[in-house]
């Protein structure tokens, strides 16, 4: 997302984005305290579908040769990744509820709340 970021040229888009960045940073922290409340390993594994949207999103910004269509591009690409995220949030915060009463349930429905505000 950071090099998003860079060809953006509305500051209130950057603002955004910047702030998202941020929330994600929030929600990894977030989520392995709940890892830890769960005795479950940290390791991350790779996340194909939200690379092949951020792949998605260079390629459309690299087919740009007008200046004035990359931050509504970049705004439609930014929110096919949301999008992603709140489905993925969604899913698991079910999985939490599943699993039982904890902070699993309640981090993923913020997180999940507070992507949908960036919409």
């Amino acid at each position: 997302m950071p090099r998003l970021i860079k060809k953006v040229s509305s500051d209130r888009l950057r603002e955004m984005l910047e702030k998202r960045v941020e929330q994600g940073s929030t929600h990894i922290e977030q989520m392995e305290d709940v890892l830890a409340e769960m005795d479950t390993p940290k390791a991350r594994q790779k996340n194909i579908a939200a690379e092949g949207l951020i792949e998605d999103a260079n390629h459309h910004l690299e087919e740009i040769r007008e200046d004035s269509l990359v931050d509504p591009v970049l705004l439609a690409s930014v929110q096919k990744i949301e999008h992603y995220c709140i489905a993925a949030w969604g899913t698991g915060r079910v999985d939490g509820k599943a699993a039982g009463p904890g902070q699993s349930r309640e981090s993923n429905g913020a997180c999940a709340q507070r992507g949908k505000a960036l919409r």
